[in-house]
């Protein structure tokens, strides 16, 4: 069985129609402009929710360009389970292979590129998620370095790890059903998750001492293998400079 059969098998719809694809997929994720390169049209979108977070499975059965809106309070993780893509956000261009993860938060323009044959696990990441967790880690300038950078292109090793998370999220939510009290673990897992993400954007050099509060991310860690932090850089000269390292604007309320 596939690690995601979970996420698979909650299709909440597949068509063959261009209008129909551009208003499904615009309802859940973001309004968008999409040019089809192909007449094979084959759209599925699987949809997994927690209260926090959500994770998608989307592809198109053709090579399509797509033009969204730039997202509101929230980023988006791309991780190209089959196929690639191509995404330019303003100015900056990545190439997701397949494998390959990327952190997209646009604040000017965006544009991908879907190869004929790629399927995006796709996970929506809210912003005051994200700067709640920032402030628990004590470093609310990972919240803001991240929101400053339109893409983030995490390296191998550190996309093998959010592939293993992103597996063990599809497992904790597709189970929290049949397990009775499970919901404050998946509160747990979330938080998790959105903590890998945030320190993706530290600017600890290679080689360098840890957190100074390690059992913050220890405790996050027990009994969850596929918790593996990366505090290293993960992209040549893409982190905005240390002057940008201001404390988070986060929404009012979080």
């Amino acid at each position: 069985m596939s690690l995601f059969a979970p996420l698979h098998e909650h299709c909440i719809f597949r068509t063959r129609e261009k209008a129909e694809t551009h208003a499904l997929v615009a309802n859940e994720l973001s309004d968008h402009f999409l040019r089809w390169h192909g007449e094979r049209i084959d759209t599925r979108l699987c949809k997994l929710d927690t209260a926090r977070l959500s994770l998608y499975s989307l592809q198109y059965g053709s090579e399509v360009s797509i033009y969204p809106e730039v997202y509101d309070q929230f980023s988006l993780v791309h991780f190209s389970l089959n196929g690639g893509i191509e995404v330019a956000a303003d100015g900056d261009t990545d190439k997701v292979a397949q494998g390959r993860v990327l952190v997209s938060t646009p604040r000017k323009n965006i544009n991908l590129r879907w190869s004929h044959d790629s399927e995006q696990l796709i996970l929506r990441l809210p912003h005051d998620l994200s700067c709640k967790v920032a402030r628990a880690l004590d470093q609310p300038s990972l919240h803001e370095t991240m929101l400053r950078t339109p893409g983030l292109l995490l390296p191998e090793e550190t996309s093998v790890f959010w592939r293993s998370q992103l597996s063990a999220f599809v497992a904790l939510e597709g189970g929290k059903n049949r397990i009775k009290g499970f919901e404050p673990w998946l509160s747990h897992v979330e938080e998790g998750i959105a903590m890998f993400l945030l320190l993706q954007f530290s600017p600890v050099p290679v080689n360098s001492a840890p957190l100074k509060e390690p059992g913050l991310l220890s405790n996050l860690a027990d009994g969850w293998s596929g918790f593996t932090p990366s505090l290293t850089p993960t992209s040549t000269g893409r982190l905005p400079s240390p002057q940008w390292l201001v404390p988070s604007r986060c929404p009012k309320g979080n």
